[in-house]
């Protein structure tokens, strides 16, 4: 499962604990039991693609031989990425990573 799916790897825990620790966040119950907009938002995470091909991954967190890079600054990318394709806020840190990249992206690919 790890050869095909990013979530069965480290780098792919990491995305999902970031973009949870946002979910989480968001109109949090008092009793911490999920909100059913934190049920929607975990169910659009839940339907992403995660396979190593899928478009969201690449260039970054997947080289081209398919090999997850998981350094720092692509975590941070991909947490970003994710959060920005569910409507969730991102840190500076991460707004300021996605902006990056967007800049360096040729125009008709964004």
């Amino acid at each position: 499962m790890r050869e095909k799916y990013l979530h069965f790897t480290g780098a792919g825990l990491l995305v999902l604990c970031g973009v949870g620790h946002a979910i989480m966040e968001v109109n949090a119950s008092p009793d911490g039991s999920l909100t059913p907009e934190q049920k929607d938002l975990v169910r659009q995470l839940a339907s992403l693609d995660w396979s190593r091909r899928a478009s969201l991954w690449q260039g970054y967190l997947i080289g081209p031989q398919g090999n997850v890079t998981p350094q720092k600054n692509h975590i941070i990318l991909a947490v970003a990425k994710v959060k920005k394709a569910l409507g969730l806020p991102g840190t500076t840190k991460e707004t300021s990573a996605l902006q990056r990249a967007e800049e360096e992206q040729p125009t008709g690919m964004r």
